[in-house]
């Protein structure tokens, strides 16, 4: 089978299996995450709708506390005193106050005054029969720090909410004597929600398909239609077996017009993938299959590529079977020569990291790359701390443990692989951290410091493991064309050298004190 052929074969399915899976991808998460989108949006709206209506209630509520523990309301329920509903309860009070009725009762819901418009008097004394009737409901919602609830007059099928306080003295010396209601009709309180957000409610009963309690005052719910979505906050109604349904609905435009975009998208990246699949089948003909023939004899060079990690397929057509085959052989010849190379000039027989041969190379890379790029370079001196005491104590044999721990140690903490650090002489040894700020290559000193000192050396088979201590020294720079990798050594060298003076620390160039 040619190459040509065999192009043909792939490039046509792949291009088919690609067009239907990106067109699945964006039917199953892009819809999916319109839909998320609208379901935020919709809980944003449901407590931003109910919000919205705590804070119609709460003026409400706040209205009743102020009268609740006014001193003068407090005598009025002890004297009933006549001057007090001259002076406070006339009919501009509830203008005043936004509200269409006011009830003072005693403490056991008996009314015992009532101030109401003319628009409710004919609920007026159903209004005080509800109160006195639902006495235990009233004190469990106040309880629950619910204080308001809705109700429904037996004569008009008028539904009014009403927040209520306890009424005692301003100092809360005395036990409350009574209670204050503030009574609004719901068409009222429904215009007052407009007025404050612009909220239009609908409001309807609803048969109960379960019972609502004080915990479940305004439940929100919503359903969502092709051109609309319902947003719902239900409260029960105190007197009622139907609980009362408070409606706005949001338009479903801006989302529907999303899906129409969706497949519009779909639609496009069909055309796209039936046009970009003629002009790479032209051009694979034209450029890069005739390409591939003539570049049979180049590929056979690669021998001499300082490249000598690449290695080619040799499965497919017989063309790229001749070149991959050829090219491999050569490539595994010079990579095997050059490992050996490498094993005897760059890393060091003992520690098995790399000797300072190799770090003088990567420093001199590092080096220039962190001039181009204005990049941070740090560089770590570590030495281990009495380590002559530690060859006099367990010999030779017991210092070159101590020497594979440490370097142990530091590669287990290097996790970047532009990391590195070889063995610089004797117990010492050197860190290179590009791209590295000073805080990043404190971290990381105190990392290797810390794991050293918990890493046991065995010196022996048949005695317990010591413990060494290191001692480290860091140098930070953004180096320029003026820089020297001696400098940076060297400014490395004198940290360690301070940090010596305690044994076990850190300590960065420039900060020793």
């Amino acid at each position: 089978m040619t190459l040509r052929k065999l192009t043909s074969l792939v490039l046509i399915p792949v291009l088919i299996l690609t067009f239907l899976s990106v067109c699945l991808f964006f039917n199953m998460t892009y819809r999916e995450t319109f839909r998320n989108v609208e379901s935020r949006y919709i809980k944003q709206q449901l407590d931003l709708l109910k919000n919205t209506t705590s804070k119609s209630i709460s003026r409400l509520r706040q209205t009743a506390t102020d009268w609740g523990v006014w001193d003068d309301t407090y005598n009025f329920i002890q004297s009933r005193d006549v001057e007090y509903t001259k002076s406070n309860l006339v009919p501009s009070t509830l203008m005043n106050i936004n509200a269409d009725a006011m009830y003072f009762t005693d403490t056991g819901m008996n009314t015992l005054y009532s101030l109401v418009s003319d628009t409710i008097a004919m609920d007026k004394t159903c209004i005080a029969d509800v109160l006195k009737a639902k006495q235990a409901y009233i004190l469990e919602m106040y309880n629950n720090k619910e204080p308001f609830f809705f109700l429904r007059s037996a004569g008009s099928d008028e539904v009014f909410i009403a927040v209520f306080s306890k009424v005692t003295d301003s100092n809360m010396t005395f036990r409350p004597n009574g209670f204050i209601f503030i009574i609004q009709t719901l068409q009222n309180f429904i215009q007052s929600t407009y007025d404050n957000s612009g909220y239009t409610l609908m409001m309807h009963d609803v048969a109960p398909g379960r019972t609502l309690d004080g915990s479940e005052i305004f439940t929100p719910s919503y359903i969502r239609d092709k051109d609309d979505i319902s947003l719902t906050l239900m409260s029960p109604i105190i007197n009622s077996a139907d609980n009362l349904t408070l409606s706005f609905r949001l338009n479903r435009d801006i989302f529907r017009y999303a899906d129409g975009m969706l497949y519009t998208t779909i639609g496009v990246i069909m055309l796209i993938f039936i046009v970009a699949g003629a002009a790479v089948t032209i051009l694979m003909n034209v450029f890069v299959l005739k390409r591939v023939r003539s570049l049979t004899y180049e590929f056979k060079q690669l021998k001499d590529s300082p490249d000598h990690d690449n290695r080619l397929d040799e499965t497919g057509v017989q063309e790229l079977k001749i070149l991959a085959n050829t090219a491999n052989r050569s490539m595994d010849d010079i990579r095997s020569l050059n490992k050996k190379l490498m094993m005897m000039t760059n890393i060091d027989g003992l520690t098995g990291i790399p000797n300072r041969r190799f770090f003088n190379l990567i420093m001199d890379k590092e080096l220039k790359r962190a001039v181009r790029n204005s990049f941070e370079l740090s560089v770590m001196m570590l030495d281990i701390d009495y380590f002559k005491s530690f060859n006099e104590t367990y010999g030779h044999i017991g210092g070159d443990e101590c020497l594979k721990a440490v370097a142990h140690a530091i590669t287990s903490m290097l996790q970047r692989p532009a990391d590195f650090a070889a063995r610089f002489g004797g117990e010492e040894f050197i860190i290179l951290l590009p791209e590295t700020s000073k805080e990043g290559s404190k971290h990381i000193a105190e990392g290797i410091r810390k794991l050293v000192l918990e890493t046991p050396v065995f010196v022996n088979e048949n005695e317990q493991p010591v413990f060494i201590t290191v001692s480290i020294g860091i140098s930070t720079s953004v180096p320029d064309k003026k820089t020297r990798k001696e400098s940076l050594i060297e400014n490395a060298d004198i940290a360690l050298y301070n940090a010596k003076k305690e044994r076990n620390c850190t300590v960065h160039f420039g900060e020793w004190k």
